[in-house]
């Protein structure tokens, strides 16, 4: 596969095991290994765990930190979920919540099925797919 863009969204699970710093090296180092190849590389701020808030929150600043040091596209996808009921998470307040079809309704984007994690993160992945294709592919 010869990629163009590459979506990353690290850290979710690492919260609770990574320090800052070895989280911050982990995403540096992928962001080379994307670049190396001619790879855009597209970062997501993480979506709140709890348990982990302060975590998440010092994450959320390295994500965004080397975004802006970098000059790479971000996804606030943290603040995309943050108003949907429950954060966007499952009854066990940790894993994305899925529409009533689940997988198969994840791409519908009809009004019912915007407040689920997965609904919300496939749309936010798709406009900005949509802008980088306008702005940034088309134009090369």
């Amino acid at each position: 596969l010869k990629p163009s863009i590459a979506f990353i969204m690290l850290g979710t699970n690492d919260v609770g095991l990574l320090s800052g710093s070895v989280f911050q090296n982990n995403l540096l180092r992928i962001i080379t290994l994307c670049i190396e190849r001619g790879v855009i590389p597209v970062l997501t701020t993480l979506p709140t765990r709890r348990g982990y808030e302060q975590d998440v929150i010092e994450f959320n600043l390295i994500i965004r930190d080397i975004s802006d040091t970098y000059g790479l596209p971000l996804i606030d996808y943290g603040g995309a979920v943050r108003g949907l009921p429950n954060g966007g998470l499952d009854i066990d307040g940790v894993h994305p919540n899925l529409p009533p079809l689940g997988v198969r309704g994840a791409a519908d984007f009809r009004a019912e099925n915007l407040p689920y994690w997965y609904v919300m993160r496939n749309l936010t992945l798709l406009y900005t797919l949509d802008v980088l294709w306008r702005e940034v592919i088309q134009r090369s």
